[in-house]
């Protein structure tokens, strides 16, 4: 009997730790935070979840530095996965999420270490759907960097263009990239010269852009490594391009628009964020997998920069009619709506305060004037009389017989009401004499 108790105790204390532990969601990422597209993702993510969720969810965060891991690297892969086993060994997660390049590496690691654990991923269009074999605990959706619509944007906003210059980076995605994204620009722009600034050096990209033709559009799709190896980050070197004077320049990235980009078909990476992590809660409120529908995400639209606009006389009926047009100059009442409003305030109160004098002073000269006429009245002094007596009081408009009239009618009314008041309310002792 004891011992049946004692089972029934532990049985309520485990049930009560498993419902204290917080639902867990461990979730990949390509960079480190200090990437935009990385940390746009993750606040998007973050937040669906703990908006979404009517209990505590803790999301695990590990950021792979996937050019670590390019190149088939076996040792590094398996030490990289050796610790991630120890590291959550006593946290196993309730939802695994792989973001962007980071695909291929979290579905090997998870089939290794937690392969009834559901996955949610999202990758780009390199990463094939037709290769996708992960079971039904897992399910895969995509997002495409739209180059081409990039490009037929830049061409509608500038028609006159002549020439596409394509700027993409000397890392190993990058130059894996490089011939499908050339055939890309080509396709889109027909009858354009595209020129080619893929697999430089920062410096030497810098030099190709500022003597680039008159006539010229710009597209940078990325740029995370020069061909010196050194590692960048895209928004940055867009930055440094538009410094230097470059022709308009188009992307593919929403976390590049306002760093000196015009705009393009741009990848909202809080708004993937925000869909994957929609899609997750659905994982977390119990629904299967297979539930998830695969295919897409939309989370690319068009967007542009009101400065670069400005600068390059693009007019705005150019654009497409659902693009987003960010960075507007402040009209001046929204500029200054603040100091107009304290100044128009100031100023109505003078105007009150202005008018509040003139009134009084002009009670005080209604006061002045009726006791003359009071006087004037009583002594039985003329109407003229009663007007001279007004100027000589610096009245200069004098008065006029029929406000003479109105105040004496006003008197004989207060006099006859004086005369013919009842003293019946009072006692008046006399003596007969």
């Amino acid at each position: 009997m004891r011992l049946a108790a004692l089972l029934l105790v532990l049985l309520c204390a485990w049930a009560g730790e498993a419902r204290a532990r917080p639902r867990t969601v461990l979730l990949f990422v390509p960079e480190e935070p200090a990437v935009p597209a990385v940390a746009d993702f993750a606040r998007g993510f973050q937040r669906t979840v703990a908006d979404g969720s009517p209990e505590p969810v803790l999301v695990d965060m590990e950021y792979l530095d996937m050019a670590w891991l390019q190149g088939g690297e076996d040792t590094s892969q398996r030490t990289l996965r050796d610790f991630y086993r120890v590291k959550y060994r006593e946290r196993r997660p309730d939802v695994v999420v792989a973001a962007m390049d980071a695909t291929p590496f979290v579905l090997s690691l998870r089939r290794a270490l937690w392969p009834d654990v559901p996955c949610a991923a999202v990758f780009d269009e390199t990463f094939s759907l037709g290769s996708w074999h992960e079971g039904p605990l897992c399910s895969g959706s995509r997002v495409d960097l739209d180059v081409a619509g990039s490009v037929h944007l830049a061409l509608r906003v500038l028609p006159d263009t002549q020439h596409v210059a394509l700027v993409l980076g000397s890392s190993a995605r990058e130059l894996e990239a490089r011939a499908p994204l050339l055939r890309e620009v080509r396709d889109a722009a027909p009858g354009r010269d595209i020129v080619d600034l893929t697999g430089l050096t920062l410096t030497e990209l810098r030099q190709r852009v500022r003597t680039l033709p008159e006539h010229t559009v710009v597209l940078l799709v990325g740029f995370m490594r020069d061909a010196e190896g050194r590692r960048l980050i895209t928004r940055d070197v867009l930055r440094q391009l538009h410094a230097d004077g470059a022709p308009p320049l188009f992307t593919v990235h929403m976390t590049a628009l306002g760093a000196g980009a015009t705009g393009g078909m741009l990848l909202d990476y809080e708004r993937m964020g925000q869909q994957m992590g929609q899609r997750v809660l659905r994982l977390l409120a119990g629904e299967p997998v297979s539930a998830l529908s695969p295919g897409a995400l939309e989370a690319t639209r068009p967007a542009f920069d009101a400065r670069e606009l400005e600068r390059w006389d693009i007019p705005e009926q150019r654009l497409p009619p659902d693009s987003e047009v960010r960075f507007r100059a402040p009209s001046f009442w929204e500029r200054y709506r603040g100091q107009v409003t304290a100044v128009l305030g100031v100023g109505a109160a003078m105007v009150a305060l202005i008018g509040v004098l003139l009134l009084e002073r002009r009670r005080r000269i209604d006061r002045a004037l009726y006791a003359v006429i009071m006087q004037a009245y009583v002594h039985g002094v003329s109407t003229r009389g009663v007007d001279d007596l007004v100027r000589a009081l610096g009245v200069d408009t004098g008065i006029s017989k029929s406000e003479v009239s109105r105040i004496c009618a006003e008197l004989d009314a207060e006099v006859e009401a004086f005369r013919t008041r009842t003293l019946a309310h009072t006692e008046f002792p006399y003596v007969f004499a």
